[in-house]
């Protein structure tokens, strides 16, 4: 699958590992990478430029030391993947994927339907009487 900013995929590399330094100098020091969020210890000798290898779609955000800080995914070279920038020194950074406000309405939406429906089962079983009971095959 494929977001609609991103272009054809078939030149971008497999990466296993999600982020990567694309400029200044740095290292990343400690790296903890699951699905929806990564986390790693970074130290900057310089102003640096990340990549995160994850195609951006709303609700991924970037923390830099627990402060949000702007998402690139239009550069040519990196169409579409999230690319981010800390300044120098030592950081702890935080890329998470998160509900939006409209993500969070329909969750919302449908756990109230849920609700009204199982409300609804529970009516109808109370006023419908026992087929068991009306019919030959019910007690005697």
């Amino acid at each position: 699958m494929n977001t609609v900013w991103t272009g054809p995929t078939q030149d971008y590399p497999v990466k296993k590992i999600k982020g990567e330094i694309l400029e200044g100098k740095g290292k990343i020091i400690k790296r903890n990478e699951r699905n929806s969020w990564r986390e790693y210890e970074i130290k900057a000798d310089t102003d640096l430029r990340l990549a995160d290898y994850t195609f951006y779609f709303p609700g991924w955000k970037v923390y830099v030391d627990k402060k949000e800080v702007p998402i690139e995914f239009q550069d040519m070279n990196y169409r579409g993947v999230i690319t981010y920038k800390i300044p120098k020194g030592k950081h702890t950074v935080l890329v998470k994927f998160t509900d939006t406000k409209v993500r969070l309405l329909a969750n919302m939406v449908s756990l109230f339907s849920l609700g009204a429906l199982g409300v609804y089962f529970a009516i109808l079983r109370r006023s419908t009487p026992n087929i068991l009971s009306t019919t030959r095959f019910g007690p005697q």
